[in-house]
């Protein structure tokens, strides 16, 4: 495996590491200027405009393939967190180029999130919701599920919550972690959705963009709680990606099984749908600006795609599967 980049508009291609068996691209600083990916058993920063490495940073954890590994980018480019595959959490500072262990290994830890103003953490694990403060290097609060890993979180600063799903939807209080239930398990159970596990505030902090398995999308007012839109792509449990364009009311979703990329607006109307040429195409990202679409694939092309008008643009050719994609703060 290698970790490319390639220019959203030309299409040129550029490696900024070599070769290895197991490398995983995981944070993008904000200027773009610095990468940030698994390498083995290491951590590399690298520079993404000349392609050399700017620092190593080991790990010592064992085989990647014993636990999974995830990431989180702080929205500033100032941090990154990772959990390794031995289920500690570290702590990484992008313009020193340090690492900090943050929480020693516990349980699996299945998905990470930065708060905008980069304060604080996010932790989703295995039958555990934790948040950190990254400013005190501390745990604020753990919340505990017997059935559940907490896969989709969002925060919605306006309302000083965290939004998780835990069985049903529940709001979490970022001072206390105390709980409101918004949909109970029950709820989504009868209404046949399964259980949540991405979510997206809509540009405008009003509704709240939920992905359940299965591919049912639904629109939530985040005040009243009722159900706005209802979206459907088929596809096979926890197998549809959901991204959000930052600057419109346009949902893109994207699936592994049924091979198509679908834009949806926040208003019920049918789907735009995009063959993705028989690849199976799963990750996607949105530029800054929505204006393109990157979506990777099986087959060893990363794709973009114009939103407008949903013309493919190029298909960059790449090793390996397409686990992971984004867009360099720039939008190219």
């Amino acid at each position: 495996c290698e970790v490319c980049l390639f220019d959203a508009v030309t299409g040129e291609r550029r490696r900024v590491a070599a070769a290895a068996p197991c490398a995983r691209p995981l944070a993008l600083a904000q200027d773009g200027r610095r990468l940030l990916s698994s390498l083995d058993e290491e951590l590399i920063l690298a520079d993404t405009l000349g392609g050399e490495i700017l620092a190593r940073m080991p790990f010592g954890v064992g085989e990647p393939a014993e636990g999974r590994r995830c990431a989180a980018l702080a929205s500033d480019g100032s941090r990154a967190a990772l959990a390794t595959a031995d289920h500690a959490l570290w702590l990484v500072d992008l313009a020193s180029s340090t690492v900090e262990l943050l929480a020693e290994p516990r349980n699996p830890v299945v998905s990470l999130l930065f708060s905008p103003d980069a304060r604080l953490l996010a932790v989703g694990a295995a039958s555990r919701l934790r948040l950190y403060d990254c400013e005190q290097r501390r745990q604020r609060w753990e919340k505990w599920s017997p059935t559940t890993s907490f896969h989709g979180m969002v925060f919605e600063p306006t309302r000083d919550v965290l939004i998780a799903g835990v069985g049903g939807i529940q709001f979490f209080d970022l001072d206390t972690g105390e709980a409101r239930t918004v949909w109970s398990q029950y709820t989504l159970k009868t209404q046949g959705y399964g259980s949540a596990y991405d979510f997206a505030i809509v540009p405008g902090g009003q509704l709240l963009a939920v992905l359940f398995n299965y591919g049912h999308l639904r629109l939530m007012d985040l005040d009243t709680h009722e159900v706005r839109a209802s979206f459907d792509h088929p596809g096979k449990r926890r197998q549809v990606s959901l991204a959000v364009a930052p600057s419109s009311e346009t949902l893109m979703t994207c699936g592994r099984s049924d091979e198509t990329l679908r834009i949806w607006g926040a208003k019920p109307q049918p789907a735009e749908i995009l063959q993705g040429e028989s690849a199976s195409i799963y990750p996607l990202s949105i530029s800054p600006d929505g204006a393109l679409l990157a979506t990777g694939a099986w087959d060893g092309r990363a794709r973009i795609w114009e939103v407008g008008s949903g013309r493919l643009i190029a298909a960059l050719p790449h090793k390996g599967y397409g686990d992971s994609i984004a867009f360099a703060p720039d939008g190219r």
